[in-house]
């Protein structure tokens, strides 16, 4: 959870002039609230046993706030970590990863209501060497989540840190599973197990953790394929989500005993039929399913996922005569079969009715293998409170009317041809977010005045050029395609783009007279062929060029000095080349990512602008 802090307006400047400018911080006006709400919240601190830089304790700078990795990653020592703590109180991590085992009895004895309050996770050092000292201590703390917990006959003392713990995420030694089972975890409400778990052992999770209510695991039926089987989960359990390893064929699994059951997720290769409980909220099934009684069986059924694995069409005509009395249901994902499936049976061609109440909606899978679609159309028009729609296609199946009115995101996959969906784009009321992944999309592309943001993926390798005409377009992220030299008669983009991402495009050029969008503040150029890169627009604020081959006395020099990100990651930069960046000029300049290069042991202050908050190596 976020932590939030009311504080009046004199002691928000203070705390901003402090935090990372590019932490998640939200100023909010509450009603009846005098200040601000102030809303902090890191992703995750990963804690280490090595022995920092004497840099790393200057305050008020950069490094007050730890080494910064990918995916908002700060590193500290738990020395340097409890001080930041203690001065920032407001500040909360979500995830804390411990090297060692006693840094997280250090931070327990120094506030152990964050070890209830933030996800845990212990990296492999934690188990090469087991501290069981640290682990006595830390059996007294209650711990909300642990992610990584692992388990093996030479430091089983390490399982009394699972006995306080609400949540478990892990992976054990198949040769300890069984010991693991064993246990008795009271507390323990939430697991994710990563083990393929024989199905003999499956009834232990009753006596294992009897008041569990979340549970996601792969279970392993060789041993009783061919059979029907019945769960021994604990009857508390909520949500489960269940892969099967191994192909049974024929095999009937039944959780109808799980009566509390809400969520259920299960998926195998091969075809089992699947009984479940009553009154279900949430079904994702990859098997054969009774739909018969879907509505009446599940009145308060709001999310169903159905991929068949053996195209039996009764079942998908069970569902087509019952899904549509599914008032509650909210989000829906099938596949064209069961557009497809009254035609195929020879009972006509009609299209299939919806329940009004829907959502989302998502049509089509990667598995999908019928192609007769002559006389096939489908009618969403009267969809009214979809928002979200996805169409995953292999096949060419003509959408009817118009898509629905209130539909603000839109998803297409696999479609070679979109010339039945352009009109109907064009012509959509509220869409703010397009995206085509896999698709064959023409030269110049039409798009509606309410449009945001748009995503091309792997689609437009074979073009020459691509011209996009929106009027308020804001985003545009081409990725996968073949533009090579960036010009205007390769692409054309509106005024109105804040946002360009061409990553994976073999650019190796910008050409001088390309016009870029005057409101452009972020530029993403990486993975693409560049050696230099040169004539950038002077309004840029974010520039990613990773993954780049960069010849260093070739580029840089033309980099827009108000730049306050720049990502340099895999570009084969060594020390010498930063020196001739000479990044002091980007006076604004934050966050620089240097990582996967060659470079460290700098003299800071010499070479980085003063103002900068966040370094990546």
């Amino acid at each position: 959870m976020n932590s939030l802090a009311i504080l009046p307006n004199e002691v928000v400047e203070i705390i901003c002039s402090y935090l990372p400018k590019t932490t998640l911080v939200e100023l909010k006006e509450a009603q009846n609230i005098q200040g601000p709400v102030i809303q902090t919240l890191f992703s995750t601190v990963y804690v280490t046993s090595k022995t920092l830089s004497e840099h790393w304790d200057i305050n008020g700078t950069l490094f007050e706030y730890g080494i910064v990795n990918e995916n908002d990653v700060r590193i500290w020592n738990i020395q340097h970590f409890i001080k930041i703590i203690n001065m920032h109180p407001w500040l909360r991590p979500k995830k804390i990863v411990f090297e060692n085992l006693s840094d997280m009895v250090s931070l327990a004895e120094f506030n152990p209501g964050m070890l209830k309050s933030t996800q845990i996770e212990l990296a492999d050092d934690c188990f090469r060497n087991p501290d069981l000292e640290s682990v006595d201590q830390l059996a007294s703390y209650p711990v909300d989540t642990i992610h990584g917990l692992k388990i093996d006959a030479s430091y089983q003392p390490l399982l009394a840190l699972a006995e306080n713990t609400r949540c478990i995420s892990c992976y054990l030694n198949p040769q300890d599973l069984d010991i693991f089972l064993s246990m008795e975890l009271p507390n323990l409400q939430k697991l994710k197990l990563s083990n393929e778990v024989p199905f003999s052992l499956s009834g232990k999770f009753k006596t294992f953790a009897p008041n569990l209510t979340e549970l996601d695991t792969v279970i392993d039926f060789s041993d009783v394929a061919y059979a029907a089987v019945e769960f021994e989960f604990p009857t508390c359990l909520s949500v489960l989500s269940i892969a099967v390893s191994e192909n049974i064929f024929g095999c009937t699994i039944s959780f109808q005993n799980l009566v509390n059951l809400e969520s259920i997720s299960f998926r195998s290769d091969m075809e089992v039929t699947i009984l479940v409980p009553k009154d279900l909220i949430s079904i994702s099934c990859h098997g054969v399913f009774d739909f018969t009684s879907l509505a009446s069986d599940h009145p308060n059924l709001q999310k169903l996922e159905y991929y068949p694995d053996s195209y039996e069409l009764w079942k998908i005509i069970d569902l087509r005569e019952n899904i549509s009395r599914c008032d509650s249901l909210k989000c829906l994902a099938l596949p064209w079969d069961f557009v497809l499936s009254n035609q195929i049976a020879g009972v006509g061609s009609c299209c299939p009715k919806f329940p009004e109440s829907l959502t989302k909606l998502t049509l089509g899978s990667t598995r999908d293998y019928w192609k007769h679609t002559t006389g096939v159309a489908i009618d969403i028009s009267y969809l009214n409170k979809v928002t979200h729609l996805e169409i995953n296609s292999i096949v060419d199946i003509p959408i009817l009317g118009s898509l629905p009115h209130n539909l603000t995101f839109l998803k297409v996959t696999n479609m070679d041809n979109i010339s039945n969906l352009e009109p109907l784009i064009e012509d959509a009321m509220n869409l703010a977010e397009l995206e085509f992944w896999d698709c064959g999309i023409p030269s110049t592309l039409n798009l509606p005045s309410t449009l945001k943001s748009l995503a091309i993926i792997n689609s437009v390798n074979v073009l020459e050029n691509l011209i996009v005409e929106g009027e308020n377009l804001e985003r545009l992220n081409v990725r996968g395609g073949g533009l090579y030299t960036l010009k205007d008669s390769t692409l054309s983009v509106p005024s109105t783009l804040k946002v360009l991402e061409l990553r994976d495009c073999g650019i190796s050029l910008i050409d001088e007279s390309f016009d870029w969008p005057k409101s452009l503040t972020k530029l993403d150029l990486g993975g693409n062929d560049f050696e230099f890169i040169a004539n950038l627009p002077e309004s840029l604020k974010y520039l990613s060029c990773d993954l780049n081959e960069l010849n260093p006395t070739e580029f840089g020099s033309d980099f827009p000095l108000g730049l306050k990100y720049l990502n340099l990651a895999s570009t084969g930069l060594t020390n010498e080349d930063v020196k001739a960046l000479d990044l002091k000029r980007y006076k604004e300049l934050t966050d620089l990512v240097l990582k996967d290069n060659m470079v460290g042991g700098f003299d800071y202050e010499e070479l980085f602008p003063p103002d900068l908050i966040f370094l990546s190596l």
